[in-house]
């Protein structure tokens, strides 16, 4: 493993989020003051639902980064091929993906939007943000020229540079316009100048290789990313349907205690994601290189790590919580220890679903991977829309999702040691 990659890769992932924590704090303050809360409100709506066309190519894309690092050394006209078989593929799937994105929410407009005074502003500034999440596959085929090289920091770094120039168009935009429909517009020219550069260079990069003489099938990056879109929308519906549950079922004020109880829970989430993610380059090299056991027993290892880090941060939180709730909701909302128990052992248990899924789809082996996370989930909130519906009881919903995650940890375990060494 090199050392001194995963170290880069650490810092370009701490410059990630420097950003991200200076957008939380800029973004909402500058917005809300100049377009007002009920316009923010309708663009944080908005992103929230079109960030699932980030994956409109069906995960291809992410696949092929993996899938030609996975190549034996000096195959650089095979991984030019895949490249540019890929970029075919994830065009129409986009393309495919972003017409009937159009197509429904057009037939929304017309059944509810139109009689809304801002009804056509909303149904552009949603259609805008789509097209912007839709061009996301020219930035993982820049990332996975940057992987192909040996540099997944730098990919990590141009992404983080991108998203600092959008942070700057968004804060500037906020302040020169009201309208959200133009917000939008401004948020995908500068996200289309972007892409332009990201494709430009994964193309001058694979250029300087010669074709392949035969054909090479994508067939299995098609199907790892199938996989790796799966397991992401999966990870989606585990964080947001409970919330949405308990709103549905109970009350919002409750969904809200449920929700910043989880948050308290998770905050060992974001460095064990960043740390996974850090080393996931080297997994994918120490398979493709034929490292099989040292593949095993990195992805073991940091399992265990990360479930050791989640349920050390919790039992520290839970001796503390009523200072915290104190310091950080001063006493707003009340944070119960009966709550917080349960949805620290389902964060335990899905920093350990984390860590074996990062490692699974390092080298795409996502299929059964996103059957048993399917399979879960759906058993999983099935039980607890039947625990919440009869009880009406928050802690004894949570209950239930800790024991279906703690339950899928040992078979996500057995898939990971299970792996066949490929011949």
């Amino acid at each position: 493993m090199n050392v001194s990659r995963v170290f880069r890769t650490l810092g370009a992932h701490g410059f990630g989020q420097a950003i991200t924590i200076l957008s939380t704090i800029l973004i909402p303050a500058i917005a809300i003051r100049n377009i007002g809360a009920d316009s923010y409100g309708i663009i944080l709506t908005v992103t929230g639902i079109t960030q699932l066309m980030l994956l409109a190519d069906l995960g291809v894309t992410l696949a092929l980064a993996n899938h030609i690092c996975l190549l034996p050394e000096g195959q650089n006209a095979e991984a030019k091929q895949i490249a540019t078989q890929t970029q075919k593929l994830a065009s129409r799937n986009a393309l495919i993906s972003l017409s009937t994105f159009a197509l429904i929410l057009c037939a929304y407009y017309f059944v509810n939007l139109r009689q809304a005074n801002n009804g056509l502003e909303i149904a552009l500034c949603c259609f805008l943000f789509a097209i912007n999440s839709t061009l996301q596959p020219a930035i993982n085929i820049y990332c996975a020229a940057q992987r192909h090289q040996g540099n997944p920091d730098k990919a990590i770094y141009f992404i983080n540079i991108g998203r600092l120039f959008e942070l700057i168009s968004y804060i500037v935009a906020y302040i020169l316009f009201k309208n959200i429909a133009v917000i939008a517009l401004i948020a995908l020219t500068i996200r289309i100048l972007y892409c332009g550069i990201a494709i430009s260079k994964a193309k001058k990069y694979f250029s300087q290789f010669s074709g392949a003489s035969t054909n090479i099938s994508v067939h299995e990056i098609t199907s790892a990313g199938r996989g790796i879109a799966l397991a992401v929308s999966i990870q989606h519906l585990t964080l947001h349907a409970p919330i949405i549950l308990i709103s549905a079922l109970i009350n919002p004020t409750l969904a809200a205690v449920y929700s910043s109880t989880r948050t308290l829970s998770r905050v060992a989430i974001q460095p064990i994601g960043i740390g996974m993610a850090s080393i996931q380059h080297e997994l994918t090299l120490c398979w493709g290189r034929g490292e099989f056991h040292t593949f095993k027993k990195l992805a073991i290892l940091s399992t265990a790590a990360s479930i050791l880090l989640l349920f050390g941060t919790s039992v520290f939180t839970l001796f503390f919580l009523s200072e915290i709730n104190t310091a950080w909701l001063s006493d707003k909302i009340h944070l119960p220890h009966a709550l917080f128990v349960p949805v620290s052992l389902s964060a335990t248990a899905q920093a350990g679903i984390l860590a074996i899924s990062l490692s699974l789809s390092s080298i795409n082996q996502t299929q059964k991977l996103s059957r048993l996370l399917l399979f879960g989930t759906l058993i999983s909130m099935t039980a607890a829309y039947v625990a919440l519906a009869n009880a009406s009881d928050v802690v004894a919903m949570s209950y239930v999702l800790a024991i279906c995650e703690i339950s899928l940890v040992p078979l996500l375990v057995r898939e990971l040691c299970s792996l066949s060494i490929p011949r």
